[in-house]
């Protein structure tokens, strides 16, 4: 033992000793052992990050800001069902544990829904995989801001080496800007 060590043993009495040897042993299986649960960590989506799917749904009049995403059809002798996405970046090895997303359905005479879908896309084969999904479908309309939540994942490991991970927002026979995505949480430890 060095003369340093030495020293430090010869001013520390032995109870304080021991006493401090057990809290160390104490503190260390506590919040650092394999007993304890891993901390929720939260990706949130903004419905800026939103772009419409296709060319189709870019033409229509959209709007996107850090508030909400809606589009407005002019057209209103034709009803339309139309796609957003949004890239996500989740930490390799996260698992993911739910899905939760805000939106408002301000009601019209058509019934208008949103659907929001956490999706992975392989990489090498170009296989996509749905592994969240929420509905506002047969749910009242209610103008106040709304939460649905899907805590049923599907293939929950996130694995950058193989996927990317998007998600997708669908407003269903959307003649108005009735129906409105307010953003969305990703959940994972």
């Amino acid at each position: 033992m060095s003369s340093f060590g030495e020293s430090m043993m010869m001013a520390v009495p032995k109870t304080a000793l021991s006493l401090l040897v057990g809290t160390l042993l104490l503190s260390a299986a506590v919040p650092g052992g394999s007993g304890a649960a891993a901390e929720l960590q939260v990706l949130s989506v903004s419905p800026a990050a939103l772009r419409p799917a296709s060319r189709a749904d870019a033409d229509l009049e959209w709007f996107g800001t850090q508030k909400e995403f809606y589009f407005h059809n002019i057209d209103f002798d034709n009803r339309y069902d139309r796609e957003c996405y949004a890239p996500l970046y989740l930490p390799h090895r996260a698992r993911i544990k739910s899905l939760v997303v805000t939106y408002m359905d301000r009601g019209c005479a058509q019934a208008q829904d949103i659907w929001v879908t956490l999706v992975r896309h392989k990489l090498s084969s170009g296989l996509v995989q749905k592994m969240a999904e929420v509905s506002s479908r047969g749910l009242e309309i209610d103008p106040a801001r709304k939460t649905l939540e899907d805590a049923t994942i599907d293939h929950g490991l996130v694995d950058n080496r193989l996927y990317s991970y998007s998600l997708l927002v669908r407003f269903n026979t959307i003649k108005r800007d009735r129906v409105r995505f307010h953003g969305a949480k990703i959940l994972f430890e």
